[in-house]
C-alpha cells in the first residue's frame, strides 16, 4: 500500500507548479484568499516563498476571505493592486529598482512581504522630478530672452549715437 500512495504522490509533485519555480524569472503578484477552498492558503505562500528564495521579485496580498474577487472592496483592492503591481512592473516611465511596492489593502486583511513605499507616490516623485526639470528649462530659457533684451538695450544707445553722428 505505501508504494501505491508514494507513486500517486510523486506523480502529484511531479506535475506541480512548484517544481517549476526556479524557472519564474517575472516580477509576480500573488493574491490569496486565507479562507480560498479550492487552493489552500498554504500553497501560495510556499510558492511565494520559493519566489523570495530564488530572489524573483514577488509581492504576497493575503485577504480574509474565500476568494480574492469575493466581496467588493477585495475585488477593488485586487483591481488597483493589480493594475498598480502591471503598471510598476511595465512601464518604461517608472523603474522599480528591486524594490517592491505595496498599497494598503483594506482594513482586517493582511499583507505580507516586502513594503515599500507607494506606488502612486513613486509616480508623483516622477512627476515632480519631470516638473522641477521642465521649470528649470523655463527659468532658462528666461535667462536667455532677458540677455537677449539687455543686449538690445545695449545696442540702442550705440544706434541712437550713430543717427546723431549722421545727423
Amino acid at each position: 500500500m505505501d508504494t501505491k500512495y508514494q507513486e500517486i504522490f510523486l506523480k502529484m509533485f511531479n506535475r506541480s507548479p512548484i517544481i517549476h519555480a526556479d524557472k519564474v524569472k517575472a516580477p509576480t503578484l500573488l493574491l490569496l484568499g486565507s479562507k480560498d477552498h479550492r487552493v489552500p492558503y498554504y500553497q501560495g505562500k510556499l510558492w511565494y516563498t520559493r519566489l523570495q528564495a530564488n530572489k524573483v521579485k514577488s509581492k504576497m496580498l493575503v485577504y480574509e476571505d474565500n476568494h480574492s474577487l469575493m466581496t467588493d472592496p477585495v475585488e477593488m483592492d485586487h483591481i488597483i493592486n493589480g493594475a498598480l503591481w502591471f503598471i510598476e512592473n511595465n512601464s518604461p516611465l517608472i523603474h522599480a529598482e528591486s524594490e517592491e511596492a505595496a498599497v494598503t489593502p483594506p482594513e482586517g486583511e493582511q499583507q505580507e512581504g516586502q513594503v515599500e513605499e507607494n506606488p502612486l507616490e513613486k509616480v508623483e516623485k516622477k512627476e515632480e522630478k519631470v516638473e522641477k526639470k521642465e521649470e528649470k528649462k523655463e527659468v532658462k530659457v528666461e535667462k536667455k530672452e532677458e540677455k537677449k533684451e539687455e543686449k538690445k538695450e545695449e545696442k540702442k544707445p550705440e544706434k541712437v549715437q550713430k543717427k546723431l553722428a549722421k545727423k
